[in-house]
């Protein structure tokens, strides 16, 4: 059951990021109050630490992430997290 919603989901047609953007901005008004950002970020961190490699080397790997300078920036995130300065990062 799992695994045939990931396939559906999968097999959909992509969305333009404008499009993502608004839906998600959309929900976010609509649970306003109801959503703990510092616990989230807790959270966040603690995957970001015990994926750190694999998440790196994929946005290494990845044009668009490449593009984006996804890996850097999130080394950034994970600097300030640490107590870190940025620009030492």
């Amino acid at each position: 059951m799992v695994s045939s919603f990931y396939q559906d989901v999968s097999s959909m047609p992509q969305i333009p990021d404008q499009e993502m953007n608004s839906t998600m901005q959309q929900l976010s008004m609509l649970h306003i109050g109801e959503f703990d950002t510092v616990a989230a970020l807790k959270e966040l961190y603690i995957y970001v630490n015990k994926y750190r490699v694999q998440l790196f080397e994929n946005l290494e790997e990845e044009n668009y992430c490449r593009k984006l300078q996804l890996a850097q920036r999130l080394a950034n995130v994970a600097c300030v997290m640490e107590g870190e300065e940025t620009s030492a990062c």
